[in-house]
C-alpha cells in the first residue's frame, strides 16, 4: 500500500466534523477545492444539500459557515445542521422555494397613491 493509498483512506474514514475542519483550516496554503477531503465531503453530502455545499464552499469561499458541534456527532446530525444554515441563509436553495410576492403587486388597490394628501379639519 503506498502513502497515497494510505492517506485516501485516513480521509475516507475521517467524520464530518474532521473533514469540515481539515478544508476550513485558516492556516490552510493550498486552496480547499482542490483538497482530496473536499471531494469526500461532496461524496457524502446528500444531493438535496450540494446547491449549499456549492454556494457556501465554491461561490462564498466560506467552508466555516459548515462548522458546527450537533451532539451526538454523526453525519446526520451534520445535515440537520445544515439544513438549518442553509434554510436561514439561503432560503433560495430550499426545494420547492417560492419567490415572496412583489410589494408592488401586495399595494395595487387601484388608488393613485401620487396624489395630494386629502384635506384636513
Amino acid at each position: 500500500m503506498t502513502s497515497s493509498d494510505r492517506k485516501l483512506m485516513r480521509i475516507h474514514n475521517m467524520s464530518m466534523r474532521e473533514l469540515v475542519k481539515r478544508i476550513s483550516a485558516a492556516g490552510l496554503k493550498n486552496d480547499f477545492i482542490a483538497l482530496p477531503e473536499t471531494e469526500e465531503l461532496w461524496n457524502r453530502t446528500p444531493s438535496e444539500l450540494r446547491g449549499y455545499l456549492v454556494r457556501t464552499l465554491y461561490e462564498r469561499r466560506e467552508p466555516w459557515r459548515l462548522r458546527g458541534a450537533p451532539a451526538p456527532r454523526s453525519d446526520q446530525n451534520y445535515f440537520d445542521h445544515w439544513l438549518a444554515g442553509r434554510d436561514r441563509d439561503f432560503p433560495e436553495l430550499r426545494p420547492g422555494y417560492k419567490l415572496p410576492p412583489d410589494k408592488s403587486e401586495e399595494d395595487d388597490d387601484g388608488e393613485d397613491d401620487a396624489g395630494p394628501p386629502p384635506p384636513g379639519p
